[in-house]
């Protein structure tokens, strides 16, 4: 997390390891590079496209790859903290059947850490000793 930067990636593969006897094969990568940019105002820029690859697929069929990006704000309703992302992609490669488009909208509740609470009482008194008038 340099500076203003959030960069990482999540990677998966899931098999079954019981094989065709047991149903439909199941091969199935997934990966998720993600970079953000914090912005001002608890606003941010960001990408992070699942690319995947269902093994068992045919050739063509195999990959989606999208590429694009969107922009997130962190807000509160009442004392609730939520970030709020809209994201675009196209998918430069994917399966027959799949759509070449995504947009994503998500909403997610967040839950600060107690570090985070802390920070916000001790502002909150530092803040209401600031205003009060000493006597006279």
């Amino acid at each position: 997390m340099p500076g203003h930067w959030v960069i990482g990636t999540l990677v998966n593969n899931i098999w079954r390891i019981g094989g065709a006897a047991h149903g439909d094969v199941l091969n199935s990568f997934t990966v998720q590079p993600f970079i953000n940019y914090n912005l001002p105002r608890a606003w941010a820029i960001s990408t992070a496209p699942l690319i995947t690859s269902n093994w068992s697929a045919e050739g063509e069929n195999r990959w989606t790859v999208p590429i694009g990006v969107g922009v997130s704000k962190v807000t509160h309703v009442m004392e609730q903290p939520f970030n709020l992302e809209l994201q675009y992609y196209h998918n430069v490669e994917h399966p027959d059947r799949a759509g070449s488009e995504q947009l994503r909208l998500e909403v997610a509740a967040l839950w600060p850490t107690a570090e985070a609470e802390a920070a916000k009482k001790k502002a909150t008194v530092a803040s209401k000793k600031k205003n009060e008038k000493p006597e006279q």
